[in-house]
């Protein structure tokens, strides 16, 4: 025998995919983290871990880099200096990079690395300058060397850097203070010839030449200042001249100082300097907080700009009283013009925020006098307001022929009338608005929700409650009612709520009818006969595809769902809604011809609302065979203040549609289990939830101001109705909303949130997620929100523990729930919200 020669064995590669393949991975993963910013560590583990994904992720990975200049400058400047540096490295992320920001706090930068230390400022102290000199000196003697200059260095090279933001925290950045080196590093890179979009935000005593430098021959595309003062005492350049730098600009975006418009001239420009400075112009906003502004003054720097214009946005300015202004102001020949801007396409206004205290004629009559400036046709497609410049709109569209169309639309597209003490005066501007008669053009066209709030306290009667019905009853009312009641037959009065539902009862544009009482419940007998009928007509409406009704009494179930009722309803929402007849409401146990299109449905009942229901215990689950909502895909039940029987309360959801996809529980009392018997915790109990076989979604949240009660019944529900399944479910996503308020008590033994958290039922829970049933399982979200309650007697003992009151962090609850948090292919979310109050 002989040993033959040894061979070494041959690997076999495996196949290696095509480069564009590859490319393809890597841009639908980076089309996601456009949406979801956790991606970006997938992209960075594949730019890290393989060398064919290398190439194609790194673009995406590293294409943006924000660093934060504190007292730990140093430090993460070198480790990203030996990240970026393409010496030796063909791989370095540099050519990569599409932005960068750079964001200071001066009070926390060390002197000498970026900011200089000088006499009169506010950090100046002679250990910070003895430690400035010693930085030069080492780094003359090259003992020590800024890196954070070095990074800046390397962007100033780097060909593909587009974006430049230069932030300051707290506006304290003085331009004057950077370091030489550091200013100039700063200006090569805004010179260089990939920069298209520049932002600088916080920064005092600016040079101009950094924005509009004759040496800046960059083609910038977009323009950002954020309280930003220039170093020269005249108005910034590129409102009264043109400069070669800016002639690209295509969005400019201006909020400054209140001292802003002092800059500008008082009187108006001459027309030699009406010169064109940003003839690419097509988006302005301008952001003049704090600043009293003269409406010619604002009008005359836009119209500087440029005639090709799209969208103007003017945000929280403050405009000088009316008072203050001639009254050519007021006059149409005056300088502000809307037909300056001829392809101005989009305009908004918005109010200064914190205006308290002034009056809104000081903002709505500028807003207005622009709007009417118009003397020829506009090509203006759209026009935003604030909800409290919204009257200016109507007004516009009311009184402007050119802007009827284009505005209507917006303006009236929902109306809110409130009936109470001045109802007739107020429906009676609306009926005169809205009547179609002779107006072809009439608002009412374009109304598609209608919200009816009723004051029952405050309403007077025959107008629409009866004067018995009332809460304050007395002879004077019954002899008011009666006296309207023979003046409407005589024609001399008329009832002008009336008249503006009838109007609405013919609409074909109305899709939304809103019903809500306001301080008190509204009794729905109490309506007088003449508006019940129109609301009803109203509801009859082919058109009307959702309705709402919120704290109304002795409700009819012809209402909800009659017979007549053929429209197309596509959402119900009953809120504190009780039904006339002592039955269930109707949706609830006998299918409706007039709710067969429902497709989302939100209950909020009262405590007494499961106990219309009849006992579950001789009706099984296989017997509810009759679907009363066959289309519903959302349903959402909220049943605060009772306790609620769990078995129960899935018979109800089960008998409404077995297409239902999203299933919100909230707000539930759950009955002790001591109240039931213990087949209620088995696998056999009529709870399951393979009875809804479309289930996509399911959300639990637990009561709210549940306080001194255990959590356990709740999580041990939810935690039975996910062991119920017997087959594999359609469930991709399950969500947790737990509220953790323990009552502290004197005399009572005071535990911290960790013991509420670990009896409560957590670990049920986590068994119950890991169900093997739940195949299509892919997102878990628990968010608990912990309400630190303190008797006014406990306040600031000293002998009470740390840990009562301290907050708990994500990976606590991570720590709770180690089974479902650790699978793979589910995505386990955790958020926590601390809200502390004194009781």
């Amino acid at each position: 025998m002989f040993l033959r020669g040894h061979q070494p064995l041959k690997r076999s590669r495996l196949p290696r995919l095509p480069q564009e393949i590859t490319d393809l991975i890597i841009e639908q993963i980076a089309s996601e983290y456009q949406e979801d910013a956790s991606l970006l560590e997938t992209l960075q583990a594949c730019a890290l871990a393989s060398s064919s994904l290398r190439i194609a992720s790194l673009k995406y990975a590293f294409s943006e880099v924000c660093l934060l200049v504190d007292r730990l400058t140093q430090r993460r400047a070198k480790k990203l200096f030996k990240v970026l540096d393409p010496t030796g490295n063909p791989w370095s992320p540099l050519r990569h990079i599409r932005s960068l920001e750079l964001v200071v706090e001066p009070r926390r930068v060390p002197p000498g690395i970026m900011l200089s230390m000088r006499p009169g400022y506010y950090l100046y102290s002679w250990k910070k300058t003895i430690e400035e000199n010693l930085h030069r000196l080492a780094e003359r003697l090259r003992v020590w060397e800024n890196y954070l200059l070095k990074v800046l260095e390397l962007f100033a090279q780097s060909p593909t850097l587009e974006r430049l933001v230069l932030r300051s925290e707290n506006a304290n950045l003085s331009w004057s203070r950077i370091n030489d080196s550091i200013r100039s590093t700063l200006y090569k890179i805004r010179c260089g010839s990939s920069i298209k979009s520049l932002h600088l935000i916080g920064i005092r005593h600016l040079d101009q030449s950094f924005i509009v430098g004759k040496e800046s021959t960059v083609q910038i595309y977009e323009l950002t200042l954020q309280n930003v003062k220039m170093r020269s005492e005249v108005p910034i350049p590129f409102f009264v001249t043109p400069f070669n730098g800016l002639q690209h600009i295509e969005k400019l975006d201006v909020s400054s100082n209140p001292d802003f418009f002092s800059l500008f001239p008082s009187s108006p420009l001459p027309p030699e300097m009406l010169t064109r400075s940003l003839p690419k112009l097509k988006s302005l906003a301008l952001s003049l907080y704090g600043s009293y502004a003269t409406p010619y003054v604002i009008w005359e720097s836009v119209c500087c700009f440029s005639t090709t214009l799209q969208s103007l946005e003017i945000r929280d300015v403050f405009f000088n009283d009316a008072k203050h202004f001639p009254n050519t102001y007021y006059n149409s020949a005056s300088l502000v013009s809307l037909n300056d801007l001829p392809n101005l396409k989009y305009l908004g206004f918005t109010t200064p925020r914190l205006s308290l205290g002034y009056s809104d004629s000081v903002f709505l009559h500028p807003a207005a006098h622009v709007l009417k400036s118009v003397t020829a046709p506009h090509a203006l497609n759209c026009i935003t307001f604030e909800i409290s410049l919204l009257k200016t709109l109507q007004a516009c569209a009311v009184s402007s022929s050119s802007l009827r169309i284009a505005s209507r639309k917006h303006a009236f597209s929902q109306i809110t009338l409130l009936a109470n003490r001045f109802t007739q005066r107020r429906a009676k501007r609306l009926c005169k608005l809205l009547d179609a008669k002779g107006n072809p053009g009439s608002p009412i066209l374009y109304v598609r929700s209608l919200e009816l709030v009723v004051e029952p306290l405050r309403i007077p009667p025959g107008i629409m409650v009866a004067a018995h019905h009332t809460y304050y009853h007395s002879w004077k009312d019954e002899a008011e009612e009666k006296l309207r009641l023979l003046a409407g037959r005589l024609r001399f009065w008329e009832n002008c709520l009336l008249k503006v539902l009838d109007l609405f009862a013919d609409s074909s544009t109305l899709e939304r009818l809103i019903i809500k009482s306001k301080d008190a419940g509204l009794s729905w007998p109490c309506v007088n006969d003449a508006i019940r009928s129109a609301l009803y007509r109203i509801r009859c409406n082919p058109s009307i595809k959702s309705l709402c009704l919120e704290f109304i009494l002795h409700m009819d179930r012809s209402f909800i769902a009659g017979k007549e009722s053929t429209g197309r309803l596509c959402e119900l929402a009953l809120r504190n809604v009780n039904v006339r007849n002592e039955i269930p409401i109707p949706v609830l146990t006998t299918p409706l011809d007039g709710l067969q299109r429902i497709e989302r449905l939100d209950l909020f009942c009262g405590p007494d609302f499961l106990s219309l229901f009849p006992p579950t215990s001789h009706f099984p689950l296989s017997g509810v065979t009759t679907q009363t909502l066959p289309k519903l895909d959302t349903l959402a039940i909220s049943l605060y203040g009772g306790n609620a029987n769990p078995n129960v309360l899935w018979r109800s959801i089960c008998s409404f549609s077995s297409t239902l996809q999203n299933l919100q529980v909230r707000d539930i009392f759950f009955s002790d289990t001591q109240n039931f018997p213990n087949p209620y915790y088995n696998s056999a109990t009529l709870v399951c939830l393979n009875a809804l076989p479309s289930l996509k979604h399911l959300s639990f949240t637990t009561p709210r101001f549940f306080f001194g009660n255990p959590n356990s019944i709740h999580l041990h529900a939810a935690a039975q109705l996910l062991k119920s399944a017997t087959a594999p479910l359609p469930l991709t996503s399950i969500s947790f909303d737990i509220e953790v308020a323990p009552r502290l008590q004197p005399g009572k033994e005071r535990r911290p949130f960790f013991y509420f958290l670990q009896v409560d039922g957590s670990t049920v829970l986590d068994q119950a997620l890991t169900c093997p049933w739940l195949v299509n399982l892919r997102r878990i979200n628990i968010k608990l929100i912990m309400i630190l309650c303190r008797s006014r007697d406990l306040i600031w003992r000293s002998n009470e523990p740390d840990n009562i009151y301290s907050p708990i962090d994500e990976a606590y609850i991570r720590g709770l729930f180690p089974l479902s948090s650790s699978l793979a292919s589910v995505r386990f979310d955790v958020s926590v919200k601390t809200i502390y109050r004194v009781i």
